[in-house]
């Protein structure tokens, strides 16, 4: 799924002329003092830190300078050789109320200069209980840019869906291409469920 391009869209791809710079254009941030615990933190820890400052902040805001400090640490890099073209394994799997579900794939994200695309094709599957009224794979994605010399902004923070109904094995492959500079990214999912008696939970991928 392609979206229309909206003023939001040209207003991020504008804020750096090149990510691949980005770094050496805010030295302020990037030497920025870090807490020591941050040596120690487990992946949890981080994924979990990401996550809350994604919500902290909207489109266009400018991060403190701690907060910035972190995503240009723990983000992922687009721009690094090992990350282009991103593409990561997709595992989500639980029981709640007498259901048990598995899903694998892929969780994608990629570059072709400021358009980017990302999203999944996974497999989910019912392996315990009855089949549910229905099921939906969200993919999220959150990028930041840099704002010339004097910061970084969050320059993209959407979604992308797919669902289903009354099936106890779904294949989806949602997925959204965007215009917008991004230094680094963080990608997320969850499951949605809707038993068959009515009863509504959600899993996280891991």
């Amino acid at each position: 799924m392609t979206r229309k391009l909206t003023r939001r869209d040209f207003l991020s791809a504008t804020l750096c002329t090149a990510s691949t710079i980005a770094l050496m254009n805010c030295p302020s941030i990037a030497l920025a003092g870090e807490p020591s615990e941050w040596d120690y933190l487990t992946e949890d820890e981080i994924r979990s830190r990401i996550q809350i400052i994604n919500k902290s902040y909207s489109v266009g805001e400018l991060l403190s300078d701690e907060d910035a400090a972190f995503i240009l640490r723990f983000g992922t890099k687009p721009n690094a050789p090992q990350t282009r073209g991103q593409e990561g394994r997709l595992n989500i799997s639980g029981s709640r109320y007498g259901n048990t579900i598995s899903g694998t794939g892929s969780l994608y994200y990629r570059e072709d200069g400021f358009w980017k695309t990302y999203g999944s094709d996974a497999t989910i599957r019912v392996t315990a209980g009855s089949t549910p009224k229905s099921m939906k794979l969200t993919i999220s994605c959150v990028t930041y840019g840099v704002l010339g010399e004097g910061g970084l902004i969050q320059t993209y923070n959407d979604s992308v869906s797919a669902s289903c109904s009354n099936k106890s094995v779904f294949y989806c492959n949602p997925q959204d291409r965007f215009w917008a500079t991004a230094v680094t990214y963080a990608l997320s999912a969850k499951l949605d469920v809707t038993t068959a008696s009515g009863n509504y939970f959600t899993l996280l991928a891991s």
